[in-house]
């Protein structure tokens, strides 16, 4: 996530208009690339020449609320350790991270969601026609994966 730093006496400067060309730079734009218990670490991706940063200028991201919660909606079985088989047990813990990090899961893919982390497409079996008339149970499963992708697509 980046943000601007501004300096500490000017504070933020004033929006002119309210189109985004006219949001108000910084003297100079960070990056932070971890995040740890009691610090941050980042990195300056931008600074105005002659400008310096100083311990107790304000530093800002001014689209970013911590107030704000999102919610997700988590499909599919997730391969985090990367062993080349996607579980439901890791999709798990992709549901435990976000709610760990201040998000909302969400069984329904409405209006309302802000964010649809996908993980491994379901495998649709290719059964002939023909077994599937004698198997309810194996058609009951051919049908499954593909009415819940059609759910998600809605």
């Amino acid at each position: 996530m980046t943000f601007e730093v501004y300096d500490k006496n000017e504070g933020i400067p004033r929006l002119q208009t309210g189109d985004d060309a006219s949001l108000p730079a910084g003297k100079a734009s960070i990056e932070v690339m971890r995040v740890s218990h009691e610090s941050s670490e980042a990195r300056i991706i931008k600074q105005s020449p002659g400008t310096q940063i100083f311990v107790g200028d304000l530093i800002a991201n001014l689209i970013y609320d911590p107030n704000v919660k999102f919610r997700f909606k988590v499909f599919g079985n997730f391969d985090i350790d990367q062993n080349g088989q996607a579980t439901a047990q890791e999709a798990d813990v992709v549901k435990r991270l976000i709610s760990q990090w201040g998000g909302i899961v969400t069984e329904d893919l409405d209006i309302d969601t802000d964010f649809l982390i996908m993980g491994k497409e379901p495998v649709v079996p290719n059964i002939p026609a023909e077994q599937l008339k004698d198997d309810p149970i194996r058609s009951l499963n051919r049908r499954r994966p593909r009415r819940r992708a059609r759910r998600i697509r809605k």
